[in-house]
């Protein structure tokens, strides 16, 4: 598949050119109790200078208050515009640098890229124009409830008014430069012009982290149609049960082929629901030794839900799980989860210690890390931005802070139990270093196992490499319910 091609099927993914974007249904936004002050400073970005500050915060991952070319993300060309001083990083000045509007056109000529992009992901029919409709869904519903947007009802209709040259009530291709100048203003409350971030970054981080951040936290419910554990000849039980938080998570119950109180908890990855363990074979691969609940996530397959972060309250599903094993006979329970389920078991395991061991299938280490692997691989610009930008928007329309749960900040709380993390070797999504940073984050003097799937991509090590991957999943789940080692500790 070509490099065009797939940015059309993928399309923005994480990011940019959702069908329908012009009509985003409005959900409703999940507030917590527990919103960290960090959480709560990011619902401060009521404007864009906000927004922009906000963005720049997240984006600098060293914390040492200034963006180097990696954090930014940019093609060398476009850091060069905003690096005025030439010394590899940008400074909070070099963000908010005021830039004079006969400088514009010059600077804005590497940053095209951008402003053809986004007016991609604005034009939802693809007609090459932009409709008043089209434009005015960049603003937010006025019943949404959650924090200010940095793109506002008024500055959106004010930019479409001035940039409309001839008068159509539309934007076209030629106008849209000048559209996507005047939107990265402040509603136009400082004039023409504002800093060069705003000018050159912040139309294409206010509306793409707008679409991305609305596809990562409310993806597409995928059906339950790879077939049952019927598909094997097993029984199985429709299951349900409650979390901490009121939400019904339904599932699959599979006993062992032989009466066993030792249960694997069994969560899937984004987009995906329980029967990708149908599908990939897990289910056969554990059934003679041990029982199985393999679930839906919320707000995905069956479960209630509507709104996904990133394992944070995910946790809460696989707890959840562990309680309802525990109260239908299971003595001992292990987590197992890919991708976004990994990441789950990771936090659930780190709150709940009735949970003897772990399996993390491909998680990523930060959420930020899941943004951008998903941004990369639709060849969007400045992927690491955009990235930062989802994660500031996603953390205002949760009330929480995603990254509280992310898998390097809790790993080491599994520890004493044992941790089995499982990578494609070819992941083009998610980094196998992702895999090394959450093993080396896990801490020492426990056992711990990593191992790089040859061949394998995004969460299919099982399908690549079936023989050696149920290998694995054994031998780890009989040292985590008391048993032996059957493959050595790694020494990274």
């Amino acid at each position: 598949m070509t490099k065009t091609k797939l940015s059309r099927v993928v399309g923005i993914g994480m990011a940019l050119a959702v069908a329908g974007c012009g009509t985003l249904p409005h959900q409703t936004a999940v507030t917590s109790k527990t919103a960290t002050a960090s959480a709560l400073m990011l619902r401060s970005s009521d404007s864009m200078e906000g927004f922009m500050a906000n963005a720049f915060t997240t984006a600098d991952k060293d914390r040492d208050g200034v963006l180097s070319g990696k954090e930014a993300g940019m093609t060398a060309a476009q850091f060069k515009v905003m690096d005025r001083d030439s010394d590899g990083t940008l400074s909070h000045e070099e963000w908010n640098y005021r830039l004079p509007e006969n400088q514009t056109n010059a600077a804005l000529v590497p940053f095209q890229p951008l402003v053809d992009e986004t007016f991609k992901a604005i034009d939802a029919n693809k007609d090459g124009l932009l409709s008043n409709e089209e434009v005015r869904a960049l603003a937010p519903a006025s019943d949404r409830n959650v924090a200010p947007e940095p793109i506002k009802l008024g500055a959106v209709l004010g930019a479409l008014h001035r940039a409309d040259a001839n008068g159509d009530g539309a934007i076209t291709k030629a106008e849209f430069p000048a559209f996507y100048t005047i939107i990265s203003q402040d509603g136009g409350s400082r004039g023409w012009f504002g800093n060069i971030a705003q000018v050159l970054m912040g139309g294409y981080l206010a509306v793409t982290s707008r679409l991305g951040e609305h596809i990562a936290l409310h993806p597409s419910r995928k059906k339950n149609d790879q077939g049952t554990p019927a598909k094997f000849g097993y029984a199985f039980e429709e299951v349900s049960f409650k979390t901490s938080d009121g939400l019904t998570i339904r599932g699959w119950y599979i006993p062992a082929a032989h009466p066993t109180d030792k249960s694997v908890i069994e969560a899937h990855g984004i987009n995906d629901c329980r029967d990708t363990f149908v599908r990939e074979g897990q289910i056969k691969m554990l059934h003679e030794d041990y029982n199985q609940l393999a679930f839906d996530l919320r707000n995905q397959g069956t479960s209630d839900g509507k709104i996904t972060s990133f394992g944070l309250f995910e946790a809460r599903d696989v707890i959840a799980a562990s309680t309802w094993l525990h109260a239908h006979g299971s003595n001992h329970v292990a987590a197992y989860g890919i991708s976004l389920g990994a990441s789950a078991v990771m936090n659930a395991a780190a709150q709940d210690h009735s949970i003897e061991g772990v399996i993390d299938d491909c998680a990523f280490s930060t959420v930020r890390s899941a943004f951008a692997g998903f941004a990369n691989i639709t060849f969007i610009p400045c992927p690491e931005l955009i990235a930062a930008a989802i994660l500031v928007r996603g953390n205002e329309e949760l009330g929480a802070d995603m990254t509280a749960g992310q898998p390097i900040s809790v790993a080491h709380r599994i520890n004493p139990r044992p941790l089995l993390i499982i990578h494609g070797a070819n992941d083009p999504n998610i980094p196998p270093e992702d895999s090394s940073l959450n093993f080396q984050a896990a801490g020492e003097g426990f056992h711990k196992e990593l191992w790089f799937a040859p061949g394998a991509g995004h969460a299919v090590s099982a399908v690549v490499q079936p023989k050696a991957y149920e290998e694995h999943l054994k031998s780890f789940l009989n040292v985590a319910f008391g048993g032996a080692a059957g493959f050595p500790v790694p020494k990274i």
